[in-house]
């Protein structure tokens, strides 16, 4: 589906969402407003920008509404929803028929992870569906204070950082119809490969729920 940016360009995403729903499609994944980064510490009036960002996903919504769309935000790492409460924060009160949340298992290895049942008990009617891949800390790269800084890669279930199995209990339980993207982009295998894998990793865990 296209994706929706906070670039302002309300015509744009119009026409994004014009050929969306002439493809079929059924969402439209919108990324928030980014946030402030000035100062040394990064610190900045949240509740104006809340405010902001709340309106601008609000028109997103009416504009994407008007083609049968539901907006959908990914919790990602780097931007404004990387954890459970702070996209709660962005959706709260609108309609979860109309926006939704993107639980996405590869980015909590980088910034958001919290309890499952916790975050999905917050999140609550606003998951839309989740994906599902692996990621995990590698030794990184030096920076020039000498600092070695950690990096991330792509990997199966198996390797993953994120023992992915309590995030699915959690989605199955509060959302049985829950759908599950397969999002693994580990190096050097073939999609085919990756994808025979993931939804095997997938189908044992769904088998062994008991």
């Amino acid at each position: 589906v296209p994706r929706g940016t906070e670039e302002r360009d309300a015509e744009r995403f119009r026409l994004d969402c014009e050929g969306a729903a002439a493809g079929g499609c059924t969402r439209v994944r919108v990324q928030p407003m980014g946030y402030p980064r000035g100062g040394r510490g990064g610190v900045f009036d949240y509740a104006a920008y809340l405010e902001e960002a709340r309106g601008w996903l609000a028109e997103q919504v009416e504009i994407a509404s008007g083609f049968g769309l539901k907006v959908t935000i990914e919790m990602h790492a780097g931007n404004a929803a990387c954890s459970a409460g702070l996209a709660t924060r962005l959706v709260e009160g609108m309609d979860p028929d109309r926006i939704g949340l993107i639980v996405d298992l590869p980015n909590f290895v980088r910034e958001g992870s919290v309890r499952p049942g916790l975050a999905v008990s917050a999140m609550g009617a606003y998951v839309d569906h989740a994906h599902v891949g692996g990621c995990r800390v590698t030794a990184g790269e030096v920076d020039e204070l000498g600092f070695r800084r950690a990096g991330y890669e792509f990997c199966g279930l198996e390797a993953s950082d994120l023992d992915v199995r309590g995030w699915l209990d959690a989605v199955a339980e509060a959302i049985p119809d829950a759908v599950w993207v397969v999002e693994d982009y580990t190096p050097g295998v073939s999609g085919a490969e990756r994808l025979r894998a993931t939804v095997g990793w997938v189908k044992r865990w769904w088998e062994g729920r008991g």
